[in-house]
């Protein structure tokens, strides 16, 4: 067998004066991913609790693993860290660590469900929250993602994909309910 390679990361060198313009732009993304996810959480919980909906509870949870992904977005691109390798690096460690908490949630939460055989209440507000995060989350991981390319950082790439997680969370949790309601 020959030896594995591992693949080399792409790095675009931006020239520094869009580079600043592009950090702007990702923090304002980190701005508008935290204030969404305050919402979401705040709004997916209160539905939850109102409804017994385990389901709503893991959205509602998921949402605050994924505002600290975009903390951990807004804190990258702060400070003297902006251009730092080993800044970059501990982003996506910290990403990868609410990867894995959203993991071991979903799974902890799939469990609890299927074993408890919960019925839970209609909540239109859950439903309502669902559909925000449908439209709202892919715009958000779209132009994240962009950055992300422009700016060679897998960290903002990596919270890219948890809004793209959020979004399809969403669709899961809105079927359960409209389900639910059937």
């Amino acid at each position: 067998m020959g030896a594995m390679s591992t693949p080399v990361p792409v790095v675009i060198v931006v020239p520094s004066n869009n580079r600043a313009a592009l950090v702007r732009r990702a923090r304002t993304l980190s701005w508008l991913t935290i204030g969404w996810m305050t919402v979401e959480a705040g709004v997916a919980v209160a539905a939850a609790v109102v409804a017994g909906s385990v389901a709503l509870l893991g959205f509602g949870l998921d949402s605050v693993i994924e505002l600290m992904s975009a903390t951990t977005i807004l804190w990258l691109y702060s400070g003297r860290r902006t251009d730092r390798a080993d800044a970059e690096r501990r982003a996506q460690q910290l990403i990868a660590g609410c990867f894995a908490a959203v993991a071991v949630y979903l799974t902890f939460d799939g469990i609890n469900t299927l074993v408890g055989g919960s019925h839970p209440k209609t909540s239109w507000l859950g439903a309502a929250v669902s559909v925000g995060a449908i439209i709202v989350m892919p715009l958000l991981a779209r132009a994240k993602g962009q950055v992300a390319v422009q700016l060679g950082s897998a960290a903002t790439a990596s919270d890219a994909a948890q809004s793209w997680l959020c979004a399809i969370s969403a669709g899961g949790v809105l079927a359960s309910i409209v389900a639910n309601a059937a």
